[in-house]
């Protein structure tokens, strides 16, 4: 239960306030999860914060600061301090005021939408549009990048994965508590598709993979190289994975697979690519590395 005191501090948006409470029982489970989590629920909002301070246009820094924290629970308390600012434009008026009641309120849109078994970031980045309009600061917005929102969401959902189901979070802001979901967690696959508005196919297709890191244990992906650019494959040829984890077939150093690959393109509402999926469904056979050719990075 938060005391007087505690309220009375978070109740101050517009200066940075915020506060991440962690719920738990003394003694169940293991306690570095706990501290575990704070810290990923701390980087997710950092990088949010970074990326809502960027898409503003303006010389500011917004740097989280730990001003407090109690005991009975993991109760932290936080402030963003906001710096910079050369901008004759914003400098007209109470700009660290203003900026710092859109921070926190872009955090608590951030912790609502997490809380969604799918992420919405489109919702998301017309709720940031919204608050940047109230706060007086949408003329100086850019778009948001989704990347960084992609990444604020790992690093969330990587955080609730540290704590187990009789643990409780709550994100605290302007008097206010938000029940944090810890049961809504994404797959990589699952953010990947965050921000995908169209997936194409392609394949099969011939192409030559040199071998950076095999999978020897049969149970992770294929570090491979195509050209300058590192990609992670599945093989899906049972009989020649067979033969490989049986020692029938050899990879050394510098070798690479001539396969027959389908390959998946990920775009995203502009028509960019944001990401490939390449699955090898045969492998033809293994090119011997020659020492005449450039050694593998």
């Amino acid at each position: 239960m938060l005391s007087n005191n505690d309220i009375s501090l978070i109740k101050h948006p517009q200066e940075g306030y915020f506060g991440l409470k962690i719920e738990y029982q003394p003694g169940k489970g293991d306690p570095k999860r706990v501290f575990k989590a704070m810290a990923g629920f701390v980087a997710s909002l950092e990088t949010i914060d970074i990326e809502l301070a960027r898409s503003l246009n303006v010389n500011i820094h917004a740097d989280l600061v730990l001003e407090e924290t109690k005991s009975g629970s993991l109760l932290s308390f936080f402030r963003n301090l906001l710096k910079g600012a050369d901008n004759e434009d914003i400098k007209n008026f109470d700009w660290k005021r203003i900026l710092g009641g859109y921070l926190v309120k872009g955090k608590e849109s951030f912790i609502r939408n997490t809380n969604q078994n799918k992420f919405d970031i489109e919702g998301f980045k017309a709720d940031i549009r919204r608050l940047a309009s109230e706060s007086g600061a949408s003329e100086f917005s850019t778009p948001l990048l989704d990347a960084n929102i992609v990444q604020a969401v790992r690093q969330i959902s990587e955080a609730k994965g540290h704590l187990i189901e009789s643990d409780g979070a709550s994100f605290l802001e302007d008097g206010h508590t938000h029940n944090i979901n810890l049961s809504s967690k994404y797959t990589e696959g699952e953010l990947r598709e965050i921000g995908v508005k169209e997936i194409l196919k392609s394949g099969p297709q011939p192409m030559i993979f040199a071998v950076k890191k095999p999978d020897f244990l049969g149970n992770s992906m294929w570090e491979l190289k195509h050209g300058t650019k590192t990609v992670a494959a599945s093989i899906k040829d049972k009989p020649w994975l067979d033969k490989f984890h049986n020692r029938q077939v050899t990879i050394n150093p510098g070798d690479s697979l001539r396969c027959l690959v389908e390959v998946t393109s990920f775009y995203d509402t502009n028509g960019l690519l944001k990401d490939e999926e390449f699955d090898i469904l045969k492998v033809i056979d293994v090119i011997g590395y020659r020492d005449d050719q450039t050694n593998l990075v």
